[in-house]
């Protein structure tokens, strides 16, 4: 025949203190508590007729109510075995046979289970330990975890962990790897809240506004967001970062127009090579400076002026996408009239 496992209450979080225990290790339990003898409870009988009754754990006495118990309560002998059932290191350790202590602390009041009967005064501060409901909530919160380490690795790297890497203000200058270990580590701590960024749109959004500040075509002051001649596109409320904030209220009627002249004006970086070379036809003094600079020196100067950004692991001119330094430069020496005329 099984043996009947033991019955463990243990005390809520709200009633627990740190200390050291016997081998020296801090324990953030309550070390002791005693819970009141006696409860006022809802109690619900066979016709499921609803009212208030009064229990109390008397050792000797099978019934955990006291109107059960009103011939006993004026012997000393049964007075003095009203008790209060302790707990000791958080825990209260129950047999299968004390069937009267079950009964009382599955009815208590404080019991968290009970909270639903929303009586004035009632607080939790113990729970029946359920080792299938632990083993069910691990299991749930370790697929949630498994989960989005996979989407991390699954997902486009640059449009969508690059841009989230942005937004939560990890360095994204850096090898693909790295930015990858920082986004799992964050995904496997903050599963549910990862796999929300991962479907906002906002978080594209906040990537974009960022190359468009790298663009130059508009620029950040303080809690205001200007355009480049410095007109005032909003002012941010005090605690917002600025950026963030637009990249939330550009998807509302008020400021969905500028967002579209904003994406616009980051798409003319786009203008085919025929127009580019027709718009920087004209010989001035501006135009044969640049055309004397060498590849490095316009490499530089155009990711100074941010005609070319990095979103990790690539270089980005407009729709193109380059990796590495050394394909860099061969780009942009292929390139050079029509992005020296970007400069303009």
């Amino acid at each position: 025949m099984k043996k009947k496992e033991i019955i463990i209450f243990e005390l809520c979080s709200s009633t627990t203190s740190n200390y050291e225990d016997t081998n020296g290790y801090r324990r953030s339990t309550a070390r002791s508590f005693s819970l009141p003898a006696t409860s006022t409870i809802l109690f619900t009988d066979e016709e499921e007729d609803t009212y208030i009754r009064e229990i109390r754990y008397v050792k000797s006495h099978r019934s955990i109510f006291i109107d059960d118990q009103a011939e006993f309560s004026s012997t000393s002998n049964m007075l003095r075995q009203v008790s209060k059932p302790q707990f000791s290191d958080g825990i209260l350790a129950v047999k299968p046979s004390q069937q009267n202590l079950l009964d009382f602390l599955r009815n208590h009041s404080c019991n968290e289970a009970n909270q639903h009967w929303d009586m004035e005064g009632q607080k939790s501060i113990f729970r029946e330990r359920n080792p299938v409901e632990l083993a069910r909530k691990a299991n749930e919160g370790n697929k949630k975890i498994i989960n989005a380490s996979r989407l991390v690795y699954d997902s486009d790297f640059v449009g969508k962990i690059v841009p989230i890497a942005q937004y939560l203000g990890f360095d994204t200058d850096r090898e693909s790897d790295l930015i990858m270990w920082d986004i799992d580590n964050y995904a496997r701590n903050n599963a549910e809240r990862f796999v929300e960024l991962l479907d906002s749109p906002v978080i594209q959004r906040y990537s974009d506004v960022g190359r468009a500040i790298k663009m130059g075509i508009v620029r950040i002051d303080g809690q205001r967001l200007l355009w480049a001649d410095s007109r005032q596109i909003l002012e941010t409320p005090a605690n917002y970062d600025t950026r963030e904030y637009f990249s939330e209220v550009s998807f509302d009627d008020q400021y969905s127009s500028t967002w579209i002249e904003v994406k616009r004006l980051m798409d003319k970086r786009s203008t085919p090579k025929e127009d580019m070379e027709r718009i920087a036809a004209p010989k001035s003094t501006q135009v044969k400076e640049l055309n004397s600079k060498t590849v490095e020196e316009l490499t530089e100067e155009l990711r100074d002026t941010g005609v070319i950004s990095w979103e990790a692991p690539f270089f980005v001119i407009g729709n193109d996408k380059i990796k590495g330094k050394a394909k860099l430069l061969e780009y942009v020496g292929d390139h050079k009239k029509e992005l020296s005329a970007q400069l303009l």
